[in-house]
């Protein structure tokens, strides 16, 4: 679910994606691969990272490796269990002081800002002043940190929604740049779900009730699937077709919920296609999944993203790519847009 750009992409990085997180400097795939050739590690199944949380490091590097093979250490340039969310929240939040002290990380911050839908239109003379405000205006500083306060909360927010995620450099979109794999304690546990259901055979009125999953393994592969396709994404860039495409060229031209609705879409349609293919609907990790899809679309951006397509308010590029998102949602799962009221 990458934070340049705000939501769990902006994580992705960015909402989709995130701010560019540190790169870490250590490689667990490459270090488990070392190993491996001295002596061949005792394999750890997911019962046993579930019951052990010492366990579950290991178990993932062994994973990862096995499920992705020679792409575990091509898109991935470090694999971190997390368990309760701390490492990463480090690692993506932005150091308001800092980057506001730092003349560099200031004009980032000033570019991103001014990349924000609400500036898109300005002729650039306009931006040139509003550039030239931030740098030297103490009052302009303290808009420019309620921004990066509303980006840190974003960040947390998405953080706090998910079992795995990836963080890359908002920068470096298309350039082969490799992701950070977050898994969290989230992915161990059981899921439960509420579901609305009559009160009674002869009353119309309903009632919510709760329905347990158990968390497996299935269901990991699956959304490590879906956050194997980010980090693809973000190492070659999305190319559908000759208009179709998000590299380092163009990435900056995409309002950021644009960016999100795109990234995580095809997320999700990977996750669920992958539990299709490999398990059959009927198996508990197609409807987390399949709901985790819907809770997505239903969000407010997702939906305000559905709303500006429909109204003619989005660039043509980006109501293009919106536009092939949707018909690929309505393609192979569209029940996720009958709940939505598409």
């Amino acid at each position: 679910m990458n934070l340049e750009q705000l939501s769990r992409r902006e994580f992705l990085v960015g909402t989709g994606a995130l701010a560019a997180a540190e790169p870490f400097p250590t490689t667990a795939i490459a270090a488990d691969n070392r190993k491996s050739k001295k002596s061949a590690p005792r394999q750890i199944s997911f019962k046993e990272a579930q019951a052990d949380i010492s366990l579950r490091q290991q178990y993932i590097n062994q994973f990862v490796t096995k499920e992705f093979e020679n792409d575990a250490s091509k898109y991935f340039q470090d694999i971190i269990y997390d368990h309760d969310k701390s490492m990463v929240a480090k690692a993506s939040v932005t150091d308001i002081s800092k980057v506001l002290g730092d003349p560099a990380e200031l004009e980032v911050t000033i570019n991103h800002y001014l990349n924000d839908p609400q500036f898109r239109k300005l002729p650039e003379q306009e931006k040139d002043a509003m550039r030239i405000r931030l740098r030297a205006s103490e009052e302009a500083r303290d808009e420019l940190k309620k921004y990066l306060e509303l980006r840190n909360k974003k960040k947390l927010e998405v953080i706090s929604k998910s079992a795995a995620l990836v963080l890359h450099y908002s920068d470096r979109w298309g350039m082969q740049a490799k992701s950070t794999l977050y898994v969290f304690g989230d992915a161990f546990k059981d899921i439960v779900l509420r579901a609305n259901v009559p009160k009674s055979l002869t009353q119309q009125e309903q009632i919510t009730i709760p329905i347990k999953y158990p968390s497996t393994e299935e269901l990991l592969r699956s959304r490590l699937q879906h956050e194997y396709t980010h980090a693809q994404d973000k190492f070659h860039g999305i190319t559908i077709n000759r208009e179709l495409t998000i590299s380092g060229s163009n990435v900056n031209d995409f309002d950021p919920a644009v960016l999100v609705f795109v990234e995580e879409t095809r997320g999700y349609l990977r996750q669920i296609e992958f539990i299709r293919e490999k398990f059959g609907t009927a198996h508990s990790a197609y409807a987390v999944s399949f709901k985790a899809f819907i809770d997505h679309m239903s969000e407010e951006e997702s939906r305000s993203i559905i709303s500006r397509f429909k109204g003619g308010k989005l660039t043509p590029h980006e109501e293009r790519f919106v536009r092939y998102q949707i018909d690929q949602i309505s393609a192979k799962t569209p029940q996720v847009l009958r709940f939505v009221q598409y």
